[in-house]
């Protein structure tokens, strides 16, 4: 009589070319692909603004954006 064991594999980190429409298509942030780390992490605690943050902001100071959305 034999026996099998079957292990459980931990998924391996997706980095390869195209890792990065592969986690928008599964709806998934990839901390592990540089295809778009600029662009998709949201910043956080201890970091500095993001770029949208420092649009806003300047488009508030200049009167661009209603006082509404500043």
């Amino acid at each position: 009589m034999s026996t099998r064991l079957t292990t459980k594999r931990s998924p391996r980190a997706d980095n390869g070319p195209g890792c990065g429409q592969r986690a928008v298509n599964a709806g998934r942030f990839n901390p592990k692909c540089p295809e778009y780390q600029g662009y998709l992490d949201p910043g956080g605690p201890g970091r500095g603004k993001t770029s949208g943050d420092l649009q806003r902001e300047y488009a508030c100071e200049q009167g661009y954006l209603p006082k509404s959305e500043c």
